[in-house]
């Protein structure tokens, strides 16, 4: 999963790709792992979350992590887990899951969650493991 990007509307954003090639354009929206792009030369791009690098608004700064999702999100995200009795269900059950418990255990891994690196998170082998757990792809389809 991923965080907060912080973006205002009409404001141009830099998106480095993993292939190096940089794309200027107002970041519309994040949703189902592919952002929206509004470009002046080429209208409306989708790209996939996994080939964003970083994103940065016009003057240089560091708007937010590789793969970002907007505060809106995360707060929708959270109600729909809130108002779900089976995701909650799933959710606790997960403090029992050793990958679980191991990622809690990593202090790298907590670092990199209490610093917001999620590309650091994102490529970690105990996180994809976690993320391919059938408890955490029953939460995700959920979800969508």
């Amino acid at each position: 999963m991923t965080l907060p990007v912080t973006v205002h509307a009409g404001e141009l954003q830099e998106i480095v790709l993993t292939d190096g090639s940089i794309i200027i354009g107002e970041l519309v929206s994040q949703a189902n792992g592919v952002y929206t792009i509004k470009t002046a030369p080429l209208g409306d791009l989708k790209v996939e979350d996994a080939k964003v690098e970083t994103i940065r608004n016009k003057s240089g700064r560091m708007e937010g992590s590789v793969n970002g999702l907007f505060q809106q999100e995360i707060i929708t995200i959270q109600q729909k887990m809130i108002a779900d009795e089976s995701i909650i269900q799933l959710i606790l059950a997960l403090q029992n899951d050793q990958d679980f418990q191991d990622i809690l255990q990593d202090e790298s891994i907590m670092k990199a969650i209490s610093s917001g690196d999620f590309n650091v998170l994102m490529t970690n082998p105990k996180i994809v493991k976690l993320m391919n757990n059938s408890s955490v792809q029953e939460i995700k389809g959920k979800l969508e």
